[in-house]
């Protein structure tokens, strides 16, 4: 029993040193300063920074497709059967040739020719009447001439009637006896007139007609030259230089008319790759800043690690109604670097778009910028708030724009109120 007496006594004694543990007073407390900002920040809380002035680029990176600079899809305007066709996919093309005006003096390279067999018989039709029209004016002009012929000899006939007229109205003065004579010869004159009106009312129906006959021949020949130029449009030309990315018939099918014709048929699809368009999309809250030659880097999805300097060549100056994003294109113009690196339409491309340059501004780290339009900065002692204008920010440092210029300590860290002193 000696052994379970000796364990109660070790127990009470643990218990009595709890109890009295429990039961010692609190340390008494700190009392706190009068003064309300004067409580010194911690040194290891508080964190300070003196501010420095950098350069900066405010820059996007969007993502953008390649596209052809120039792009077609070739149909027919009018409808039949394909003849031939002597291009395929990848098959460099030629465009047509331009004088310094811009007007086509060579027709492109013919690419394809439809088979239209009535519009054949009719071309043959139109020309035919175009003969016609003109053997028309032959005759209304042969009529002319004879017209002006018998005027001719009304006249003559006209001017021995007036002579005989003359002479038998002296004699009628001189001796009553040829009176007889002078009625007559008054009557032939009279016939004469008439019939010199008549020759020249016969000239101007056939001048008239000659007019008709050239009007005709007119139409029929603007006919014929607007058929032939409708059947031209049965041979397919290459718009421009480039390359055909598409083809899409083969000889001997029916190629339906564009004109009109929601449903008609691609014959090929061509594209010009000595030059590319990039296109991206801007966000509208950046699109203020967006202006033409802004730099951009270029880097294209399956070429890692390559990047290609260009430019914004163009925007559009409105936003799109459903994505609120503007139409920005840039350009790639080597054609050697094009080449060489295989840079193709329809590439995925990151756009490195640089939209300003900041100059020598002061910067903060985005820490110290509170509630995005503040800071506290040391004056004389003691922190003091002040308002600050954002110019741009990466995320971890922030340019500033008025407010500070360089050279301030400024709190990056750490709690902080206005008028605290600087320990």
């Amino acid at each position: 029993m000696p052994l379970s007496f000796r364990r109660v006594a070790i127990l009470l004694h643990a218990i009595l040193v709890f109890v009295t543990g429990c039961n010692r007073a609190s340390p008494t407390p700190i009392p706190s300063s009068d003064k309300p900002n004067s409580v010194p920040a911690s040194i290891d809380r508080l964190k300070t920074y003196q501010v420095v002035r950098e350069d900066a680029d405010k820059t996007i990176v969007m993502p953008g497709t390649i596209e052809g600079f120039e792009s077609a899809d070739l149909y027919a305007k009018i409808g039949g059967y394909l003849e031939w066709i002597n291009v395929d996919i990848g098959d460099q093309i030629r465009g047509p040739q331009r004088n310094a005006k811009g007007e086509i003096i060579e027709q492109g390279q013919a690419l394809a020719k439809l088979y239209v067999p009535e519009m054949t018989k009719q071309l043959a039709q139109k020309i035919a009447l175009v003969e016609q029209a003109k053997a028309h004016v032959a005759q209304a002009q042969a009529r002319l001439k004879q017209a002006s012929i018998r005027k001719k000899e009304k006249i003559a006939q006209k001017n021995y009637r007036q002579t005989t007229y003359d002479l038998f109205e002296k004699l009628v003065k001189e001796n009553t006896a040829v009176k007889e004579k002078f009625d007559e010869a008054k009557f032939q004159l009279e016939m004469a007139e008439a019939e010199l009106e008549s020759a020249d009312a016969e000239i101007n129906t056939a001048k008239a007609n000659v007019q008709a006959a050239q009007a005709n021949l007119e139409v029929a020949q603007k006919d014929l030259e607007y058929f032939r130029t409708l059947l031209n449009y049965s041979t397919i030309y290459a718009p421009f230089d480039g390359v055909v990315v598409r083809r899409w018939v083969h000889p001997g099918v029916y190629i339906k008319p564009a004109e009109g014709n929601s449903s008609a048929d691609k014959i090929v699809t061509v594209t010009r790759i000595d030059k590319l368009r990039i296109i991206i999309s801007v966000p509208m809250s950046q699109v203020r800043w967006l202006d033409d030659n802004d730099p951009v880097t270029i880097r294209v999805e399956s070429l890692p690690g390559i990047t290609f300097d260009a430019q914004v060549a163009r925007y559009a100056p409105a936003l799109d109604t459903k994505s609120r994003m503007m139409r920005v294109e840039l350009e790639l113009k080597d054609p050697a670097v094009l080449k060489k690196y295989k840079i193709f339409p329809g590439s995925y491309v990151n756009a490195s778009l640089t939209l300003v340059r900041y100059k020598d501004k002061p910067v903060i780290p985005a820490s110290a910028l509170r509630e995005g339009k503040y800071v506290f900065v040391a004056d004389d002692g003691v922190w003091r708030r002040r308002e600050v204008s954002v110019l741009y920010t990466d995320g971890a440092k922030v340019w500033i724009g008025d407010g500070l210029k360089g050279g301030e300590t400024i709190v990056s860290a750490g709690s902080v109120a206005d008028g605290q002193k600087v320990q």
